[in-house]
């Protein structure tokens, strides 16, 4: 079942706000899906990942890997930075998923926003 969507992901609040106003703007656009469950401003209110509470990282962890379970199984292509370790783990898991592989900046996988120089494919 495939329908007009898009499945974001990000540790950002900021992000996902923006991406809210954005996706209203296009008429007829694209479903935003998120886990709206996750309280992503303790990140930025504590300067990352490293220094948020013990007790409020667990859920963040949980809903992420729950999130992350469900972008791979139900995308049919990902956007975002190879910069990114979870990116990288998420084409990855795509390419194992279809039975192929990507070695360009965009591809039927994946496309890369890192510019050519940065590539590393």
């Amino acid at each position: 079942m495939h329908w007009n969507s898009l499945f974001i992901m990000s540790d950002s609040q900021t992000v996902i706000k923006n991406m809210e106003s954005y996706v209203s703007t296009i008429p007829e656009g694209p479903l935003l899906m998120y886990d709206n469950l996750t309280d992503r401003t303790v990140l930025e209110r504590v300067g990352g990942h490293v220094n948020v509470p013990a007790d409020e990282k667990r859920g963040i962890q949980d809903h992420f890997l729950a999130s992350f379970s469900l972008a791979y199984k139900i995308s049919d292509h990902a956007i975002g930075t190879m910069s990114s370790n979870v990116f990288r783990v998420l084409v990855q898991l795509l390419g194992a998923e279809r039975k192929m592989v990507q070695t360009e900046r965009v591809g039927p996988l994946a496309t890369s926003l890192d510019t050519p120089e940065g590539w590393a494919g």
